[in-house]
Protein backbone atom coordinates (compact mmCIF):
# COMPACT_ATOMS: atom_id res chain seq x y z
CA UNK A 1 0.00 0.00 0.00
CA UNK A 2 2.81 2.39 0.96
CA UNK A 3 4.63 1.51 -2.26
CA UNK A 4 1.52 2.30 -4.32
CA UNK A 5 1.05 5.55 -2.43
CA UNK A 6 4.66 6.49 -3.12
CA UNK A 7 4.17 5.91 -6.85
CA UNK A 8 1.04 8.09 -6.85
CA UNK A 9 2.91 10.89 -5.07
CA UNK A 10 5.74 10.74 -7.63
CA UNK A 11 3.24 10.89 -10.51
CA UNK A 12 1.47 13.90 -8.96
CA UNK A 13 4.81 15.68 -8.49
CA UNK A 14 5.78 15.02 -12.12
CA UNK A 15 2.45 16.41 -13.33
CA UNK A 16 2.93 19.55 -11.24
CA UNK A 17 6.46 20.04 -12.62
CA UNK A 18 5.28 19.60 -16.24
CA UNK A 19 2.33 21.98 -15.78
CA UNK A 20 4.54 24.60 -14.13
CA UNK A 21 7.17 24.31 -16.85
CA UNK A 22 4.53 24.56 -19.55
CA UNK A 23 3.00 27.61 -17.90
CA UNK A 24 6.41 29.22 -17.62
CA UNK A 25 7.15 28.50 -21.29
CA UNK A 26 3.82 29.96 -22.39
CA UNK A 27 4.42 33.08 -20.32
CA UNK A 28 7.76 33.54 -22.02
CA UNK A 29 6.04 33.23 -25.37
CA UNK A 30 3.65 35.98 -24.28
CA UNK A 31 6.63 38.18 -23.33
CA UNK A 32 7.56 37.85 -19.68
CA UNK A 33 10.86 39.64 -20.36
CA UNK A 34 11.85 43.19 -21.22
CA UNK A 35 13.42 42.23 -24.54
CA UNK A 36 12.62 43.90 -27.85
CA UNK A 37 14.24 42.79 -31.12
CA UNK A 38 14.85 45.62 -33.58
CA UNK A 39 15.92 45.12 -37.20
CA UNK A 40 17.79 48.24 -38.29
CA UNK A 41 20.63 49.45 -40.53
CA UNK A 42 21.59 51.70 -37.59
CA UNK A 43 22.04 48.90 -35.07
CA UNK A 44 25.62 47.92 -35.80
CA UNK A 45 27.41 51.18 -34.94
CA UNK A 46 27.56 53.74 -32.17
CA UNK A 47 23.91 54.67 -32.74
CA UNK A 48 22.89 51.15 -31.77
CA UNK A 49 25.14 51.20 -28.69
CA UNK A 50 23.61 54.51 -27.63
CA UNK A 51 20.04 53.24 -27.99
CA UNK A 52 20.71 49.99 -26.13
CA UNK A 53 22.10 51.92 -23.15
CA UNK A 54 19.50 54.73 -23.21
CA UNK A 55 16.48 52.43 -23.62
CA UNK A 56 17.63 50.34 -20.67
CA UNK A 57 18.13 53.41 -18.49
CA UNK A 58 14.95 55.28 -19.44
CA UNK A 59 12.28 52.63 -20.06
CA UNK A 60 13.84 49.38 -18.85
CA UNK A 61 13.90 47.67 -22.27
CA UNK A 62 16.62 45.25 -23.35
CA UNK A 63 17.07 46.19 -27.01
CA UNK A 64 18.56 43.49 -29.25
CA UNK A 65 19.58 44.84 -32.65
CA UNK A 66 19.91 42.84 -35.85
CA UNK A 67 21.79 45.05 -38.27
CA UNK A 68 22.25 44.81 -42.04
CA UNK A 69 21.56 46.83 -45.17
CA UNK A 70 17.99 47.95 -45.78
CA UNK A 71 17.42 45.63 -48.71
CA UNK A 72 18.72 42.59 -46.80
CA UNK A 73 16.59 43.37 -43.76
CA UNK A 74 13.45 43.86 -45.86
CA UNK A 75 14.03 40.51 -47.55
CA UNK A 76 14.64 38.82 -44.19
CA UNK A 77 11.39 40.23 -42.80
CA UNK A 78 9.51 38.83 -45.80
CA UNK A 79 11.15 35.42 -45.38
CA UNK A 80 10.28 35.35 -41.66
CA UNK A 81 6.66 36.34 -42.19
CA UNK A 82 5.27 33.01 -40.90
CA UNK A 83 7.60 33.00 -37.90
CA UNK A 84 8.62 36.60 -37.18
CA UNK A 85 11.83 37.09 -35.24
CA UNK A 86 11.74 40.91 -35.12
CA UNK A 87 9.42 43.07 -33.05
CA UNK A 88 10.20 46.40 -34.70
CA UNK A 89 11.86 47.58 -37.87
CA UNK A 90 13.67 50.88 -37.56
CA UNK A 91 15.17 53.07 -40.35
CA UNK A 92 13.89 51.26 -43.42
CA UNK A 93 12.59 53.76 -45.95
CA UNK A 94 9.00 54.12 -47.12
CA UNK A 95 9.51 52.19 -50.36
CA UNK A 96 10.58 49.03 -48.51
CA UNK A 97 7.82 49.51 -45.96
CA UNK A 98 5.04 49.79 -48.55
CA UNK A 99 6.19 46.42 -49.88
CA UNK A 100 6.20 44.91 -46.37
CA UNK A 101 2.75 46.35 -45.71
CA UNK A 102 1.40 44.90 -48.96
CA UNK A 103 2.77 41.50 -47.95
CA UNK A 104 1.03 41.64 -44.55
CA UNK A 105 4.29 41.81 -42.57
CA UNK A 106 3.41 44.96 -40.60
CA UNK A 107 1.01 45.32 -37.67
CA UNK A 108 -1.21 48.37 -37.39
CA UNK A 109 -0.02 50.73 -34.68
CA UNK A 110 -0.20 54.50 -34.27
CA UNK A 111 2.56 56.00 -32.08
CA UNK A 112 1.81 58.57 -29.42
CA UNK A 113 3.84 61.19 -31.36
CA UNK A 114 2.16 60.65 -34.76
CA UNK A 115 0.48 64.07 -34.59
CA UNK A 116 3.91 65.74 -34.62
CA UNK A 117 4.64 64.59 -38.21
CA UNK A 118 3.52 66.08 -41.50
CA UNK A 119 1.34 63.78 -43.63
CA UNK A 120 4.04 63.03 -46.22
CA UNK A 121 6.15 61.32 -43.56
CA UNK A 122 3.86 58.44 -42.59
CA UNK A 123 1.42 55.82 -43.84
CA UNK A 124 -1.42 56.06 -41.37
CA UNK A 125 -1.62 53.12 -39.02
CA UNK A 126 1.43 51.27 -40.33
CA UNK A 127 4.73 53.16 -40.47
CA UNK A 128 5.90 56.54 -39.25
CA UNK A 129 9.01 58.50 -40.19
CA UNK A 130 11.54 59.75 -37.68
CA UNK A 131 14.54 60.80 -39.79
CA UNK A 132 15.11 62.59 -43.08
CA UNK A 133 18.04 61.36 -45.22
CA UNK A 134 18.61 63.08 -48.59
CA UNK A 135 20.39 61.11 -51.32
CA UNK A 136 22.85 63.61 -52.77
CA UNK A 137 25.74 64.35 -55.11
CA UNK A 138 28.89 66.00 -53.79
CA UNK A 139 32.10 66.90 -55.60
CA UNK A 140 35.74 67.53 -54.70
CA UNK A 141 36.11 71.30 -55.17
CA UNK A 142 39.92 71.15 -55.32
CA UNK A 143 39.95 68.53 -58.09
CA UNK A 144 37.53 70.47 -60.30
CA UNK A 145 39.46 73.71 -59.81
CA UNK A 146 42.80 72.01 -60.55
CA UNK A 147 41.40 70.44 -63.73
CA UNK A 148 39.49 73.57 -64.81
CA UNK A 149 36.21 71.65 -65.24
CA UNK A 150 32.84 72.96 -64.12
CA UNK A 151 31.18 70.67 -61.57
CA UNK A 152 27.72 69.16 -62.21
CA UNK A 153 24.71 71.22 -61.23
CA UNK A 154 22.04 68.49 -61.42
CA UNK A 155 21.55 64.73 -61.31
CA UNK A 156 20.96 64.68 -65.05
CA UNK A 157 24.41 66.19 -65.68
CA UNK A 158 26.06 62.89 -64.70
CA UNK A 159 25.61 61.47 -68.19
CA UNK A 160 27.63 64.30 -69.80
CA UNK A 161 30.89 63.30 -71.44
CA UNK A 162 33.04 65.49 -69.16
CA UNK A 163 32.00 63.42 -66.13
CA UNK A 164 32.76 60.01 -67.64
CA UNK A 165 34.66 57.84 -65.14
CA UNK A 166 34.40 60.41 -62.34
CA UNK A 167 31.86 58.63 -60.10
CA UNK A 168 30.85 55.17 -58.90
CA UNK A 169 27.36 53.72 -58.62
CA UNK A 170 26.71 51.67 -55.50
CA UNK A 171 25.64 48.01 -55.49
CA UNK A 172 21.95 47.41 -56.19
CA UNK A 173 21.39 45.72 -52.83
CA UNK A 174 22.19 49.00 -51.06
CA UNK A 175 19.15 50.94 -49.85
CA UNK A 176 20.87 54.22 -50.81
CA UNK A 177 21.59 53.08 -54.38
CA UNK A 178 18.02 51.95 -54.91
CA UNK A 179 16.72 55.26 -53.65
CA UNK A 180 18.75 57.53 -55.90
CA UNK A 181 18.16 55.31 -58.93
CA UNK A 182 14.43 55.44 -58.12
CA UNK A 183 14.62 59.22 -57.92
CA UNK A 184 16.32 59.40 -61.31
CA UNK A 185 13.86 57.05 -63.00
CA UNK A 186 10.94 58.96 -61.51
CA UNK A 187 12.01 61.99 -63.54
CA UNK A 188 11.05 59.96 -66.61
CA UNK A 189 7.88 58.42 -65.20
CA UNK A 190 4.86 58.58 -67.51
CA UNK A 191 1.55 58.80 -65.63
CA UNK A 192 -0.38 57.57 -68.68
CA UNK A 193 1.56 54.32 -69.07
CA UNK A 194 2.43 53.95 -65.39
CA UNK A 195 6.08 53.31 -66.19
CA UNK A 196 9.42 54.84 -67.18
CA UNK A 197 9.76 56.16 -70.74
CA UNK A 198 12.36 54.91 -73.20
CA UNK A 199 14.17 58.22 -72.70
CA UNK A 200 14.52 57.27 -69.05
CA UNK A 201 16.03 53.89 -69.82
CA UNK A 202 18.41 55.47 -72.34
CA UNK A 203 19.48 57.87 -69.60
CA UNK A 204 20.02 54.98 -67.17
CA UNK A 205 22.14 53.12 -69.73
CA UNK A 206 24.31 56.20 -70.23
CA UNK A 207 24.57 56.71 -66.46
CA UNK A 208 26.07 53.25 -66.06
CA UNK A 209 28.32 53.64 -69.10
CA UNK A 210 29.72 56.87 -67.63
CA UNK A 211 30.39 55.34 -64.19
CA UNK A 212 33.93 54.41 -63.18
CA UNK A 213 32.64 51.25 -61.52
CA UNK A 214 29.73 49.68 -59.69
CA UNK A 215 30.85 49.28 -56.08
CA UNK A 216 30.85 51.02 -52.74
CA UNK A 217 32.67 54.35 -52.74
CA UNK A 218 36.42 54.28 -52.09
CA UNK A 219 36.77 57.58 -50.27
CA UNK A 220 40.52 57.78 -50.94
CA UNK A 221 39.64 57.79 -54.65
CA UNK A 222 37.45 60.87 -54.19
CA UNK A 223 40.67 62.87 -53.76
CA UNK A 224 41.85 62.20 -57.33
CA UNK A 225 40.27 59.32 -59.27
CA UNK A 226 36.51 59.67 -58.71
CA UNK A 227 35.93 63.24 -57.45
CA UNK A 228 32.11 62.97 -57.66
CA UNK A 229 30.47 61.15 -54.75
CA UNK A 230 26.88 59.88 -54.82
CA UNK A 231 25.62 58.75 -51.43
CA UNK A 232 23.37 59.65 -48.51
CA UNK A 233 24.03 63.07 -47.04
CA UNK A 234 25.12 61.92 -43.60
CA UNK A 235 27.75 59.52 -44.91
CA UNK A 236 29.20 62.10 -47.30
CA UNK A 237 29.34 64.61 -44.44
CA UNK A 238 31.05 62.09 -42.18
CA UNK A 239 33.57 60.83 -44.77
CA UNK A 240 34.50 64.37 -45.84
CA UNK A 241 35.58 64.98 -42.25
CA UNK A 242 37.33 61.59 -41.96
CA UNK A 243 39.35 62.01 -45.18
CA UNK A 244 39.87 65.77 -45.11
CA UNK A 245 37.92 66.33 -48.33
CA UNK A 246 36.83 69.77 -49.51
CA UNK A 247 33.38 68.79 -50.78
CA UNK A 248 30.42 70.83 -51.93
CA UNK A 249 26.92 69.56 -52.65
CA UNK A 250 24.95 69.74 -55.87
CA UNK A 251 21.68 71.49 -55.13
CA UNK A 252 19.52 70.29 -58.01
CA UNK A 253 16.64 72.69 -58.65
CA UNK A 254 14.36 69.67 -59.15
CA UNK A 255 15.34 68.34 -55.74
CA UNK A 256 16.80 65.19 -54.26
CA UNK A 257 14.93 62.03 -53.41
CA UNK A 258 14.61 61.77 -49.63
CA UNK A 259 14.77 58.54 -47.66
CA UNK A 260 12.19 58.80 -44.88
CA UNK A 261 13.61 56.49 -42.22
CA UNK A 262 10.66 55.00 -40.41
CA UNK A 263 9.46 52.84 -37.53
CA UNK A 264 6.97 49.99 -37.82
CA UNK A 265 5.64 47.17 -35.65
CA UNK A 266 5.99 43.62 -37.01
CA UNK A 267 2.86 41.49 -37.27
CA UNK A 268 2.91 38.50 -34.94
CA UNK A 269 5.86 39.89 -32.98
CA UNK A 270 6.76 37.90 -29.89
CA UNK A 271 7.36 41.06 -27.87
CA UNK A 272 4.63 43.23 -29.37
CA UNK A 273 3.95 45.34 -26.28
CA UNK A 274 7.65 46.04 -25.86
CA UNK A 275 7.78 46.93 -29.55
CA UNK A 276 5.05 49.55 -29.05
CA UNK A 277 6.88 50.87 -26.01
CA UNK A 278 10.11 51.21 -27.99
CA UNK A 279 8.38 53.01 -30.89
CA UNK A 280 6.60 55.46 -28.56
CA UNK A 281 9.86 56.17 -26.73
CA UNK A 282 12.31 56.42 -29.62
CA UNK A 283 10.10 58.64 -31.80
CA UNK A 284 9.29 61.06 -28.99
CA UNK A 285 10.47 64.66 -29.27
CA UNK A 286 12.99 64.52 -26.41
CA UNK A 287 14.68 61.32 -27.55
CA UNK A 288 14.74 62.39 -31.19
CA UNK A 289 16.29 65.76 -30.34
CA UNK A 290 19.01 64.09 -28.28
CA UNK A 291 19.58 61.45 -30.99
CA UNK A 292 20.07 64.23 -33.57
CA UNK A 293 22.44 66.09 -31.25
CA UNK A 294 24.52 62.98 -30.56
CA UNK A 295 24.73 61.83 -34.17
CA UNK A 296 24.52 64.89 -36.36
CA UNK A 297 27.82 63.79 -37.96
CA UNK A 298 25.64 61.03 -39.49
CA UNK A 299 23.36 63.77 -40.82
CA UNK A 300 20.57 62.81 -38.43
CA UNK A 301 17.73 65.34 -38.77
CA UNK A 302 14.44 64.60 -36.98
CA UNK A 303 11.06 64.76 -38.72
CA UNK A 304 9.19 65.22 -35.45
CA UNK A 305 8.34 68.94 -35.46
CA UNK A 306 8.65 69.24 -31.67
CA UNK A 307 12.02 67.46 -31.76
CA UNK A 308 13.30 69.81 -34.45
CA UNK A 309 12.29 72.83 -32.36
CA UNK A 310 14.48 71.45 -29.55
CA UNK A 311 17.53 71.18 -31.82
CA UNK A 312 20.17 73.84 -32.38
CA UNK A 313 20.27 76.08 -35.46
CA UNK A 314 22.79 73.89 -37.33
CA UNK A 315 20.44 70.91 -37.30
CA UNK A 316 17.42 73.07 -38.09
CA UNK A 317 19.26 74.59 -41.06
CA UNK A 318 20.20 71.09 -42.30
CA UNK A 319 16.52 70.14 -42.38
CA UNK A 320 16.01 72.66 -45.20
CA UNK A 321 19.40 72.22 -46.88
CA UNK A 322 18.11 70.07 -49.74
CA UNK A 323 14.89 70.46 -51.66
CA UNK A 324 12.65 67.38 -51.64
CA UNK A 325 12.10 65.84 -55.06
CA UNK A 326 8.40 65.55 -55.81
CA UNK A 327 7.87 61.78 -55.96
CA UNK A 328 5.11 59.28 -55.23
CA UNK A 329 6.73 56.65 -53.00
CA UNK A 330 3.61 54.47 -53.20
CA UNK A 331 3.94 54.19 -57.00
CA UNK A 332 7.71 53.77 -56.82
CA UNK A 333 7.26 50.94 -54.32
CA UNK A 334 4.98 49.13 -56.76
CA UNK A 335 7.55 49.36 -59.59
CA UNK A 336 10.99 49.44 -58.00
CA UNK A 337 11.74 45.70 -57.94
CA UNK A 338 10.84 45.54 -61.63
CA UNK A 339 13.05 48.54 -62.40
CA UNK A 340 16.00 47.13 -60.44
CA UNK A 341 15.67 43.80 -62.22
CA UNK A 342 15.69 45.57 -65.60
CA UNK A 343 18.85 47.49 -64.61
CA UNK A 344 20.52 44.29 -63.47
CA UNK A 345 19.61 42.19 -66.52
CA UNK A 346 19.58 44.71 -69.37
CA UNK A 347 21.80 47.66 -68.39
CA UNK A 348 24.60 46.64 -66.04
Amino acid sequence: MNKKLGIVVVIILLVVVVVFAGSNFNNKGKNSSNEVVVYSPHGGDERGEYLVKKAKEEIGLDVKFVSAGGSALAERLLNEKENPQADVTMALNQIFLYNLKDNDVLEEYTPSWAGELSESYYDEGYFYGFGRTPEVIAYNVDWFEDNDIDPPTSWLDLTKDEYKGLYTIGPLENQTTRMYLAGLLWRFYDEETGDVTQEGWDFMKKLYENAYSVENINWEDVKEKTPIAIDWYGNIKKQAENYGLNLEYVNDEDGNIISVESLALIKGAKNSENGKKFIDWFGSAEVQADYAKQFFYFGQVPLNSKALSLCDSEIQDASAMFKDQDVDNRKIADKLDEWIKKIELEIM
